[in-house]
């Protein structure tokens, strides 16, 4: 495909990446290119065509502050975590959010409301949202399908003359033994023979640089041949928004989740239709044969065509018995899924329901019941789309169920971790959307949204007040502030728990009264007020 090589660049320093298009993230490809600001905010964003602002989202979290525009050849430019927009965008939406009293919003403009010109400044760089750090993040949609496409296939790369780094590769048995082995193990780097019997695939770590910074950015190509055939090849040209947490399917997520390593595997399970994935032969799965030998080569790619590739062969020989593992064999509290149906398990206190698609292959799925919750499976097993889960709480005393929340108890890198996730109450039940396995337990919010003022003098002030606003368990659902009784602007940004109130114009210099309301995720309500003095 011919795509258009027309578009100015959205900034207007030299593009330097500190992140690229399909790099691994956690749940996600990354859908953009992350453009370096030297660490800096205010640098003027620029629209790079023709076109109208067809979308406007301010949140607390994501991408922040951003901008959609869409251009007549198709085509969609999103800029995010903006400081702020220009003028005229700034008073549109403003506009809308005092008409609505949304501080928070996903607007999107008619058609000639908010027109752009090739060359515009639509904006400045900033760090909202969940942004960890002063940069642009820039992406290019094809406006129909909505997917996510390489900016570099529209001219926007960079200088790269460096080899993709290949550290390390990984043998994966699927079926029989391979080295003696059932479990997946590292490629020696000598050239020690490997043989084996039954089927494996194969496990990458990989990485990409350019010439302009040394941080380690995601692959453009990955190709697998067996004895010269092609069986493996995935490119980074177009994501979908539809399925992110494929990318659990297409790396080691239990290598991720637990020693915070990034693996691809080259490879791929029934259920995954990802994009990204062009072309399999028996889905990338090596069988082997009884004498023979596969020759295996890996070639990996930058987009500017810079090539590593590494080499290894595998032997087949003589068939032994294999003894399936114990978590291979159905057991009481096991429940077999297809991963291509909706399936559905249900005892005495809980109900769980997977639409299809939530496994990428066929399951033996175990719940276990807990004296205080319940254990879904294991939290290493990745999840790749919602389910629903519908339990009675384990709680001694419960006096008001619709104050609890779910506990997923987890570990990430070792660590145990603990994340509070909010349902709806049904009769005695608590109902919730899911995409994450472990043990749930359950716990009663009855703690307020914490508000306190940033700034000891806060009482007098010239142009801004500044909050502190959090929520330590269900977390905050809704904030608004009152000036005089009157409904005024916060912004919000979750990752410095600041609430920040503008005071503009329409605030006059003198005596006022502020009121700030806070509200969790199980409608506990917070409030403070006071009087300061404008200066």
């Amino acid at each position: 495909q011919d795509f258009p090589k027309d578009f100015v660049s959205p900034i207007n320093i030299p593009i330097e990446l500190v992140g690229n298009f399909a790099e691994l993230r956690k749940n996600h490809f990354h859908t953009g290119i992350d453009i370096r600001t030297n660490q800096v905010e205010g640098i003027p964003i620029i629209s790079i065509q023709n076109g109208y602002v067809s979308r406007i989202n301010i949140s607390s979290v994501g991408y922040g502050n951003a901008l959609y525009i869409d251009h007549p050849n198709g085509y969609t430019s999103v800029y995010a975590h903006l400081q702020q927009f220009n003028n005229k965008i700034k008073d549109f939406i403003v506009k809308k959010q005092y008409e609505l009293k949304q501080n928070e919003i996903d607007f999107y403009p008619k058609k000639n409301d908010l027109i752009v010109l090739k060359g515009d400044t639509i904006g400045l760089s900033g760090n909202s949202g969940g942004s960890q750090g002063p940069h642009l993040h820039f992406e290019i949609r094809d406006t129909k399908t909505e997917n996510a496409l390489n900016p570099f296939l529209f001219n926007f790369n960079v200088k790269d003359s460096k080899n993709p780094l290949f550290n390390e590769i990984y043998i994966y048995p699927i079926t029989g033994k391979i080295n003696g082995s059932e479990n997946k193990f590292l490629l020696p780097h000598s050239k020690k023979e490997i043989k084996g019997f039954g089927s494996f695939g194969i496990g990458i770590k990989t990485y990409d640089k350019h010439d302009a910074l040394e941080n380690l950015n995601g692959i453009y190509s990955i190709k697998v041949y067996s004895n010269n055939e092609l069986i493996f090849n995935f490119k980074a040209n177009e994501i979908s928004f539809k399925r992110p947490r494929l990318i659990n399917s297409i790396t080691d997520y239990n290598a991720n989740i637990n020693e915070g390593s990034w693996i691809y595997k080259c490879f791929k399970s029934n259920g995954n239709d990802l994009k990204l994935i062009y072309k399999t032969i028996n889905n990338g799965i090596i069988e082997l044969e009884k004498e023979k030998t596969k020759k295996i080569k890996i070639e990996v790619t930058d987009f500017a065509n810079n090539i590593t590739f590494k080499e290894f062969s595998v032997s087949g020989m003589e068939k032994e018995l294999v003894v399936s593992k114990e978590k291979n064999q159905f057991k009481t509290d096991t429940q077999f899924l297809k991963y291509n149906e909706e399936s559905k398990i249900k005892t005495e206190n809980i109900e769980i329901i997977f639409p299809k698609g939530v496994f990428d292959d066929d399951l033996n799925f175990e719940l276990t019941e807990l004296e205080d919750g319940y254990k879904l499976h294991n939290y290493n097993f990745p999840a790749l789309d919602y389910f629903t889960i519908n339990a009675k709480p384990k709680l001694e005393n419960l006096t008001n169920i619709n104050k609890v929340v779910f506990v997923r108890h987890f570990k990430n890198g070792g660590t145990p971790k603990t994340e509070y996730i909010t349902g709806k109450v049904i009769k005695d039940r608590l109902v919730g959307n899911f995409r994450d396995f472990g043990v749930y337990k359950f716990k009663v919010d009855d703690d307020l949204p914490v508000i306190k003022n940033k700034k000891k003098n806060n009482n007098k002030v010239t142009n801004k007040l500044q909050f502190t606003l959090f929520d330590t368990i269900s977390g905050i659902q809704n904030y608004e502030a009152f000036i005089d009784d009157k409904w005024i602007l916060c912004v919000f940004d979750k990752k410095f728990n600041s609430l920040t109130i503008n005071l503009d114009d329409s605030i006059l210099v003198g005596k006022h009264k502020i009121i700030v309301k806070a509200t969790d995720k199980v409608n506990n309500l917070n409030e403070i007020s006071f009087d300061f003095e404008k200066l």
